[in-house]
């Protein structure tokens, strides 16, 4: 701090002090306070201001978003010295919010016979309305000196506040989140000062919420909230994924005490995932629980229709090929408050997977623990009926699980083999590693070079004899296999999409016969195939029951009347 200035002091030998023409600074870093006036034994007038006075320059540690706070006040302080009279307006500004967009607080205070009063306002684009009060009785003296201000001194004051979520939420949320909507808070103090009585309401309507480093959005937030000094009462919450997925909530959020937080969520139905790599939803059953030093959320999430794309570009180990996947490295994480993780994700089914040749349809459990910065993933998903083609040939499926083993990424992991009789051996092909970049691997019975293998693969049947449809497969293997990546126009694909069906697939034999395949799931455990092929007699309809998840109780019945019907019975080990 630096002084500076000047005063007229009189009646010092008397002990009758007073000053007068009082013209002094007051400096910290830049920053300047004034003062000006008189003062005697009897009476003062003292003026002070200052203008554009940061902040940032006062020896105090301050929150990034007040370090920018700049301070224009006026105040007076007049009257006799047993009672003096205190006059203040303050404006602070700007309150950075967003860039080129501030919020600037004013405030009127006035302390006379015994009572100070405070009068907020806020302006700026994020608020419509913000005012407040705060009034307490206070006795100051400056002759004798007193300053009379208690633990059981009563306060009376009140706050409302209707704004922009929008422009608020780089103040009250971590990086990487962000909201919208409007935000309506009324809220009253009272008691004392030492014991202070905090009650009132606050709402949150029309809102969304996005968390982008879990791909998590919200729409139509509505919030219905009581308030008190220590904790947040949610009454109702209510939410959707912008599509049929809803979400709802209610319980208590401790403001001081963690391990009093009790909150529940239900979602139902609710499309957690968009991007072209997963599409899925979820239902879901879910505890936010307070701990004495961290929270624990626990609950139970059943996994609806997934779809899962491989990526068209992945690192191979098959010599001649010679593709090399770039390494992009991960992200830091947002280091978040650790909150405990235990739940139980169950997947019965329609859990699909393609890509790279792989159509399949996998179910299982996952048990999640950890925390939600280091989230620890384990168990499996199997498949349930699938198929692999690539090379122009269909491969049987000898074993097809997603595996999560440990901190996500990098689960899942593929764990995918396919076998096919070519030529004169048996070929399989082995599809792991993560599902963002997968790499597969040729061997065979009796053992060759991978080279040979794939010699055999592809050459099994002379070009002369493939059909155009296994062509137009072998010229897109060829092209992803050679480092010119992406598998082309979809039709089946872009078909299933349209149709709303969960498989559509085309089968081609060795005498070049072609049938169309299409299987739709008419409940929760039932599913439909039907197969039509360029015969008369060659269609087939065939329904699956999931009696468990071990055991399957199957039915066809072909266009010849010819029926049959089996139970199915598998272990997973």
């Amino acid at each position: 701090f630096k002084l500076d200035g000047k005063a007229t002091l009189k009646g010092i030998k008397s002990a009758q002090i007073s000053a007068q023409d009082i013209d002094l600074d007051l400096t910290s870093q830049g920053s300047t306070l004034h003062a000006g006036g008189e003062i005697n034994m009897d009476t003062l007038k003292i003026e002070l201001n200052t203008k554009n006075f940061s902040l940032a320059s006062l020896p105090v540690s301050l929150p990034e978003q007040l370090q920018t706070l700049s301070l224009d006040a006026n105040a007076e302080i007049s009257g006799p010295l047993s009672q003096p009279i205190i006059t203040a307006d303050a404006d602070f500004t700007p309150l950075n919010v967003l860039k080129d967009e501030s919020i600037t607080i004013s405030s009127k205070a006035k302390y006379e016979s015994s009572n100070m009063r405070i009068d907020l306002n806020g302006q700026g684009k994020a608020i419509e309305t913000l005012d407040g009060f705060v009034h307490l009785p206070l006795n100051i003296s400056l002759m004798p000196f007193a300053f009379d201000l208690t633990q059981n001194t009563p306060l009376d004051g009140a706050l409302k506040l209707k704004a922009q979520a929008g422009q608020l939420a780089p103040i009250l949320l971590p990086a990487g989140h962000s909201m919208s909507g409007d935000i309506d808070v009324d809220g009253t103090i009272t008691g004392s000062l030492g014991k202070p009585d905090i009650s009132g309401t606050a709402a949150f309507s029309d809102g969304t919420y996005s968390f982008n480093a879990y791909g998590v959005e919200l729409y139509d937030i509505n919030l219905q909230a009581g308030l008190s000094l220590d904790t947040i009462k949610i009454t109702s919450l209510s939410a959707n994924d912008g599509q049929e997925g809803k979400l709802r909530g209610d319980g208590v959020l401790s403001i001081i005490e963690p391990s009093m937080t009790q909150l529940n969520l239900q979602l139902s139905d609710f499309h957690l995932l968009d991007s072209d790599k997963a599409d899925g939803t979820i239902s879901a059953e879910l505890d936010f629980q307070g701990r004495a030093e961290d929270y624990l959320l626990s609950g139970t999430v059943n996994l609806g229709q997934f779809d899962v794309v491989i990526p068209e570009r992945f690192s191979s180990k098959i010599p001649t090929l010679n593709i090399v996947e770039k390494d992009e490295g991960n992200k830091d994480k947002e280091q978040l408050r650790a909150v405990a993780l235990d739940i139980e994700i169950i997947a019965d089914n329609r859990i699909f997977v393609r890509g790279w040749g792989l159509d399949a349809e996998f179910g299982g459990q996952i048990d999640v623990g950890g925390t939600l910065n280091d989230p620890q993933l384990n168990g499996a998903l199997s498949s349930k009926r699938g198929r692999y083609e690539e090379f122009g040939r269909r491969f049987t499926l000898e074993r097809a699980y997603l595996r999560f083993q440990g901190s996500a990424p990098p689960s899942p992991y593929l764990d995918i083999v396919a076998t096919t009789d070519a030529d004169d051996i048996l070929a399989s092909v082995n599809l792991s590693g993560e599902v963002g970049s997968p790499q597969i691997k040729l061997s065979s019975v009796p053992s060759l070079p991978e080279d040979e293998i794939m010699s055999h693969i592809l050459f099994g049947k002379n070009l002369e004899k493939i059909t155009p449809f296994q062509a137009i497969q072998l010229k897109q293997t060829l092209d992803r296999f050679s480092g010119k990546g992406g598998g082309g126009f979809n039709p089946l694909g872009k078909l299933r999409d349209v149709t709303g069906l969960d498989d559509i697939s085309v089968n081609t034999d060795d005498d070049g016969a072609s049938s169309v395949g299409v299987g739709k799931y008419l409940a929760e455990d039932v599913y439909l195939e039907l197969e039509k092929g360029a015969g008369e007699a060659s269609g087939t309809a065939k329904i699956q029951v999931e009696i468990t998840p071990s055991i399957n109780l199957e039915s066809e019945v072909g266009q010849d009347a010819q029926a049959g019907a089996g139970v199915h019975w598998k272990w997973d080990y």
